[in-house]
This record gives C-alpha cells, sequence and structure tokens, in this order.
C-alpha cells in the first residue's frame, strides 16, 4: 500500500470515528487527525457521558470543522488545538457548543413523571438507556421535535420525550433545590391530592424522589412538584432529607437497601424500583445511602479500591460491588457482597446468589466468570445538595 492510500485510509478511520463525513476532496494532515484524537481521548474519552462529534475536510487550502461538542471550553480548547497546527490552512471551525442557541436560557429540566426514560434514539421505540426520578434535574442539550437530547446528574447521555419534565432556567433549579425537602425510601408509592389514601392520585413516586418539602399534616407530608403543583406523600414512604445525609451509610445499610427491591424484575436501561439492570440496582442502593456511583458496570469497576475476596471470599463485606465478565478484560455485571460470598444482583430479576461452592445459592456461572471485588465506602463522594 502506497504511504498516499495509506493516509487516506487512516483520515477515514477517523472521520468514521468521529460521526463520519462522506465527502472530501483532499486527505487531511495527519498532525491534525491526531490532535483530534488526543482532544477526544484526554477530554472526552467516554461517548456515554460527552458529545465529542467531529467531522474534518479539506477543500484546497480551507480545512473544515464541523459537528458538536457539549462543553465550552472543550470548544475552545479543540479549536485552539486544530488551530496552532492548522498554520497554513484557512480554518473554518463550524463546531456547534451546546446547549443550541435555539434552547434560549431554559437549559434545565426538573422531571414531572416518576421514571422519565433516556433513550439512545429520539424515539419511544429506541433503546432504553437509563431512568431519571421525579423530582430530579437534567441539561437540556438540544431539541428535535418533541425529543430533548439530555445530561443526567450522573453525565448520562440520551433522549427523552418533553412529556417527562417541566422545562426551565438556572434559578428555576435554584428554587426547586432551595429549602427543606423530603427523600421517598419506599420502592413505590402515590401523591395524593389530599391528604387522604382515597383522594385522588397525582403521580406514582418511586425510591430516591427527592421532593420541595411545604410542611406537614397529620402522617400526611405536604410537598411540591415541577411546575407549581402541590400534592400529599405519606410520611411513611419517606424521610426528611436532611436527616436522611445525616445517617452514616454503613455495610449493614447498604445490604439492607438491597435487600428491599428483591423481587424487582428486569429491566434493561432501568435504574428505577419498576425495574432495574445489574448497574441500575446497585447505582439506586448506593443513592439511597447518599453515594454516587457512575451509571454502568464498567464504569463503577474504576471506582473505590480494589480489595482480594479471599480463597473462599472470606474477606468480603456487605456493600463491597463484585464484577463480573465472560472476558477478564471485558466488565458486563455488577453486584451487590452481603458477606460471606452472598451477593444480590438484578439477573432476570432481583435475587440472591452466593460464590461459595456448597451453598444452596451457589451460581456456577457468576464464579466462572467473577473478576474482582471493590470497596466503595472509603472515598466516596456524596450525592449532591438536594434539598440542603
Amino acid at each position: 500500500m502506497s504511504k498516499k492510500m495509506r493516509s487516506l485510509v487512516i483520515v477515514l478511520f477517523i472521520l468514521e470515528i468521529f460521526g463520519g463525513c462522506s465527502r472530501f476532496s483532499t486527505v487531511v494532515p495527519r498532525d491534525i487527525t491526531g490532535v483530534v484524537e488526543r482532544v477526544q481521548k484526554r477530554f472526552a474519552p467516554d461517548k456515554r457521558l460527552s458529545v465529542f462529534d467531529i467531522r474534518l475536510e479539506k477543500k484546497g487550502d480551507q480545512l473544515i470543522v464541523t459537528g458538536e461538542v457539549n462543553d465550552s471550553r472543550l470548544w475552545h480548547v479543540l479549536k485552539d488545538s486544530i488551530q496552532a497546527h492548522a498554520k497554513n490552512l484557512d480554518l473554518v471551525f463550524n463546531v456547534v457548543p451546546l446547549p443550541e442557541k435555539a434552547l434560549g436560557d431554559s437549559t434545565f429540566a426538573v422531571v414531572d413523571v416518576s421514571t422519565a426514560h433516556l433513550r439512545r434514539q429520539p424515539k419511544h421505540a429506541a433503546e432504553l438507556l437509563s431512568q431519571a426520578v421525579l423530582g430530579s434535574v437534567v441539561r437540556l442539550l438540544k431539541k428535535r421535535g418533541g425529543w430533548y437530547f439530555v445530561q443526567m446528574d450522573d453525565r448520562y447521555l440520551g433522549w427523552m420525550s418533553k412529556t417527562s419534565f417541566w422545562r426551565t432556567d438556572s434559578a428555576g433549579v435554584s428554587r426547586w433545590k432551595a429549602g427543606n425537602h423530603v427523600i421517598v425510601k419506599s420502592p413505590w408509592g402515590w401523591i395524593k391530592k389530599r391528604p387522604t389514601r382515597t383522594s385522588t392520585n397525582l403521580s406514582d413516586v418511586v425510591a430516591g424522589c427527592i421532593l420541595p418539602l411545604q410542611g406537614k399534616t397529620g402522617p400526611w407530608y405536604k410537598i411540591s412538584l415541577p411546575g407549581g403543583k402541590t400534592g400529599f406523600l405519606a410520611a411513611s414512604l419517606a424521610e426528611p432529607v436532611g436527616r436522611w445525609l445525616r445517617e452514616r451509610p454503613t455495610p449493614a445499610s447498604l445490604a439492607a437497601t438491597g435487600k428491599q427491591f428483591l423481587g424487582l424484575p428486569y429491566l434493561w436501561g432501568g435504574t428505577s424500583s419498576k425495574g432495574f439492570d445489574c448497574s441500575g440496582f446497585v447505582q439506586t442502593v448506593f443513592k439511597l445511602n447518599h453515594i454516587r456511583l457512575p451509571r454502568d458496570a464498567n464504569q463503577m469497576a474504576l471506582e473505590g479500591e480494589k480489595i482480594d475476596p479471599g480463597e473462599n471470599f472470606q474477606n468480603l463485606k456487605p456493600g463491597d460491588l463484585l464484577f463480573f465478565g465472560a472476558k477478564p478484560d471485558k466488565i458486563t455485571h455488577v453486584a451487590l457482597s452481603v458477606g460471606k460470598g452472598k451477593f444480590y444482583h438484578a439477573d432476570g430479576y432481583v435475587h440472591e446468589n452466593s460464590l461459595v461452592q456448597g451453598d444452596s445459592l451457589f451460581n456456577a456461572y457468576r464464579f466462572r466468570t467473577f473478576r474482582m471485588a471493590r470497596r466503595i465506602l472509603k472515598g466516596t463522594v456524596p450525592v449532591g445538595n438536594e434539598g440542603r
């Protein structure tokens, strides 16, 4: 293969990585494609968490750069880096920094349903990637018809229907987060129009919903809903956030939280008590103990401290994370240790298994594919200041 043909293949590969441009007239210099690669590797290595869709085209003395990124700092870094390596070319830099200008100041939203679905494409039939629960704040990045491309508080990206949230600006978010709040601790319940069990339902709630607290009427919390609505939530289902944040997470509390979800169904992309995937289950358990974890199993596998499980898994404590994969270098499943080699995980449904051979709950497949254990309680990052 000639040197020119090798360069052409390289550029085609780079363009495919960055979203592709089907037509270009001349090979883009390798030092420019290289700097784009380096910027992506440093500032946007995970496409689940960052938008970095860049296309390069050279026409005569012009270098045309198009696409979009979701960070204004990244936009400046990319432009300056390309400019420094394109001194003999006329740079046309048409990369759009998100959020789109068309969204104006209202680039935030508060989820207005118990579970809002985050999808890979802007349509209801698209793959479910994750969920956001009632009261969660998301950042709006762009709009396509009745769908918005959003970034959630764990930085996960995807498309959400406009029927799932109340749109607002940064001041609206500040008002939503101000004052006292309650967090739903029960797996599921109802918000009522009035403080009686026979009153009309306004919305259902799931574990982890954090809502502004207006007061208390007998055994009911009066709470705010997005858009100025109010309702009543049975106090037995929730706890004031201030008190919740004072509760120190422990191995026992993590195991107890996981136990309350036993029997719930598996749902690919599910991160709520309406249905979990493996990492959604673990993420929710830790969130309810005010510890923030990333969304996916292979992201969680970078958190905390790697530990030696012991020859018979005797070193594992409740709350440790167990990671599995058919290949050693590819983590595809995560479970919550409950000690003595036993664990809870979402696999078909949330249930208990064991890594100890001879145990009645022994799972041979998980034993064969076990890769490592990590302890999270040390050096964790608390959930943000919702309701403080």
